[in-house]
């Protein structure tokens, strides 16, 4: 019985761990972005970056830092300007390239960092607000 149990217990916990990794934000970035010399394919859209000057993105939430990582990674030096608003992580803005810009949000309320990265996000959105910028 006790055997049972312990089996019972180490397939909820193997159960547990395989939902983590299938539904992890860095993968879902990882999964849905990929780069080809001039070519951005985010999830089925195609974007032509020989036309393209420059990228920025706006990452939100708990997994904003980790989404905002994965992308630096797939885009690398053409990613040109980011805001990530997020909850308090030790160390976390650490992992972030310097064109990150990083609020520390609230969670579950919005905080004045919140509506500090919200008017950072729209700063940065108009000054790039151009037909070359993805």
């Amino acid at each position: 019985m006790e055997t049972e149990a312990h089996n019972l217990r180490q397939t909820a916990r193997e159960i547990f761990f395989a939902a983590l990794t299938e539904v992890a934000a860095d993968r879902a970035v990882r999964e849905s972005v990929r780069l080809d010399n001039t070519r951005l394919t985010i999830v089925d859209q195609e974007f032509d970056l020989a036309t393209c000057a420059r990228i920025c993105s706006v990452a939100i939430g708990k997994a904003g830092r980790t989404m905002a990582a994965a992308l630096s990674a797939a885009l690398g030096a053409r990613l040109t300007r980011g805001v990530v608003s997020a909850p308090a992580a030790p160390h976390a803005n650490a992992l972030l390239p310097r064109q990150w810009q990083t609020f520390v949000g609230g969670h579950p309320l919005p905080n004045d960092e919140s509506l500090a990265a919200a008017r950072a996000a729209r700063k940065m959105l108009r000054a790039m607000d151009a037909h070359d910028t993805l």
